[in-house]
């Protein structure tokens, strides 16, 4: 099981890869290059054809966020910034570049919808200038044309803004994926972006699911200190499944083997609670 971060991790790093060779230097770059822009949900549901687009949808239902967790670059670059976060000492011990405590359990977000109803509005009306800065791939193309200012004005231009402009949300939005990253984890995977937004409604009917074994868990909160979703609440046993992204860094830490993505809800093998019943003097 703790395999899967493993794998994780080499699959969000050929993604990414490919994504950057696809935006600095064109599709011929490579034979994956293409493939990071058709992966992608947007532009694919977009597009001429919804492949990806359902396939992403498929495997939520099965098996919850998982494109956050591989193939959205904007994912993979706050993780990233999470590993500056989570720098090994010599001694094996972690330290914090300043970036704060460690993660603690917050409650959902109402904004998250608000945000993801004002981006449908923007796409209906033909709005371009909010998708550009919320949505995934065009964020990642933002930071990634940073390497080719005619490139990053590009887009912006065809809105009739100035290119000048997407200089500015490239630069703007590479300094946020870093301080978000830093203080805040997936807090922009599970609140501003859109396509986790709705990845998210998925989630509450998925198949597989992130449970915590109340039998093997000894409260090292190992898992919830180092879950960047900040959906986990060691003291109630509780994961949100809506807001975790798949990044298997709590079955990672686990000391115990006490929380697994499984098919079947964990209950105690002993009751916490016994009902005695008593009989009434007739």
């Amino acid at each position: 099981m703790k395999r899967l971060k493993t794998i994780r991790i080499v699959l969000a790093t050929l993604f990414l890869g490919a994504a950057i060779a696809y935006v600095c230097i064109g599709p011929k770059a490579s034979a994956l290059a293409p493939v990071a822009v058709q992966a992608q949900i947007v532009p694919s549901a977009l597009g001429v054809t919804l492949g990806a687009t359902l396939l992403w949808l498929t495997l939520t239902f099965l098996f919850g966020r998982v494109y956050c967790a591989t193939a959205c670059p904007v994912g993979t670059l706050l993780d990233c910034a999470l590993w500056l976060r989570r720098c090994v000492q010599p001694n094996g011990t972690r330290r914090r570049l300043g970036a704060g405590p460690p993660f603690r359990y917050r409650h959902a977000r109402r904004a998250r919808w608000e945000i993801l109803l004002a981006y449908i509005v923007c796409l209906v009306l033909g709005v371009g200038v909010v998708p550009m800065l919320i949505e995934p791939w065009h964020v990642f193309c933002n930071v990634a044309a940073l390497t080719h200012p005619s490139q990053a004005a590009a887009p912006w231009l065809q809105l009739g803004i100035s290119g000048v402009t997407g200089l500015l949300a490239g630069g703007i939005t590479a300094l946020g994926i870093i301080l978000s990253g830093l203080f805040w984890g997936r807090e922009f995977c599970t609140v501003v972006c859109p396509v986790g937004t709705i990845l998210a409604a998925a989630t509450n009917y998925s198949f597989y699911h992130i449970e915590i074994d109340p039998d093997r868990c000894i409260n090292c909160f190992e898992c919830e200190h180092s879950c960047p979703s900040s959906c986990i609440k060691v003291v109630s046993r509780l994961v949100d499944d809506t807001r975790c992204v798949r990044c298997m860094e709590c079955i990672a830490r686990c000391p115990n083997d006490a929380i697994r993505l499984q098919l079947n809800r964990k209950r105690p093998a002993t009751p916490l609670f016994i009902r005695h019943v008593t009989s009434t003097p007739s």
